[in-house]
Formats: C-alpha cells, sequence, structure tokens
C-alpha cells in the first residue's frame, strides 16, 4: 500500500482587513471600538458609495454592512461589491426585519450571514472570527488545490 503525500505551504498573511458599513457614526464608532484590540485592520464607510471607494483602493477580506442605508441600501451595496469582488465575504447587520430586502440581500449581495442590532459584543466577534478564519481554510484548499494539479499528484491507495 502506498500512499502519496501533500504538503501546504505555510503562508503567513497580513492582518485581515474588515470594512463597516453604516450610516450611523455611533454604530461604526462602536464597532471600532470593539474591534481595536483585533489583529485586524478596521475600515470605515458611512455609505454604500464610500464603501465602493475603499474597495477600489484597498484589499478588504470581510464587509459587515448596514441593511437600511440612505440613497444606496446595504443590498445595492453588497450587490455591487459582489459585481467587482466576488470573493469577499459579506455579512449584513440589520435591526430590520424586511424580508425583501433580506431576499435581496441573499440573491445580489451574497452574503453569508446576518448580524442583528442591537448585538451582542461576544457573539459579534466570533461571528467576525469564523469568517475570518474561514477565509484561511479557503485560500489554503485553493492553493493546495492548485498545487496538487500543478504537480499532477493524485492520491491513490494500491
Amino acid at each position: 500500500m502506498s500512499i502519496e503525500e501533500y504538503t501546504l505551504e505555510s503562508t503567513q498573511h497580513p492582518p485581515p482587513t474588515v470594512l463597516f458599513v453604516d450610516d450611523e457614526p455611533a454604530i461604526l464608532s462602536a464597532l471600532k471600538r470593539l474591534t481595536k484590540r483585533r489583529d485586524w485592520n478596521v475600515l470605515i464607510a458611512d455609505s454604500g458609495f464610500a464603501a465602493l471607494t475603499v474597495l477600489r483602493e484597498i484589499h478588504v477580506d470581510l464587509i459587515v454592512s448596514d441593511m437600511k442605508m440612505p440613497v444606496m441600501s446595504g443590498p445595492e451595496f453588497l450587490g455591487h461589491a459582489y459585481e467587482k469582488y466576488p470573493d469577499i465575504r459579506k455579512l449584513v447587520l440589520t435591526g430590520h426585519s424586511d424580508m425583501r430586502m433580506t431576499v435581496q440581500a441573499i440573491n445580489e449581495g451574497h452574503i453569508f450571514g446576518f448580524i442583528n442590532k442591537p448585538w451582542d459584543n461576544r457573539d459579534l466577534l466570533e461571528t467576525l472570527e469564523f469568517h475570518l478564519d474561514d477565509r484561511d481554510i479557503v485560500e489554503n484548499k485553493v492553493k493546495w488545490t492548485s498545487t496538487k494539479k500543478k504537480n499532477g499528484a493524485k492520491p491513490s491507495l494500491k
């Protein structure tokens, strides 16, 4: 019996970048304060338009967007973000239960989950950590798959 071995290159990632998008300054301030002790780059934007500008200039790993914002709603913003940056994880922060907007966020923004307002600090941090950790797992899986295909190796048991 032979088993081919695969090695996964260990890569050191820079700290992840989280973008919070909300039209309420108090919410953005609270989110920034809550995450300041984490090894994350935290960015804030007060509108979907401002967030799209940030995305054009800076690599972002996770977006957390409010659902209801003036001019460009959360689902609209997330839809634009998905079109240009489909690999970024997206979460919705909402204090509303508008089913139409929820379905729109899922369909257009390809979101990964919801965070309710008001939030529990520990739950919010755990949710963010989960999605940032999962990003590393997905990146490593893609890298492992690419290396495997490049080397032409296939696991086999004989």
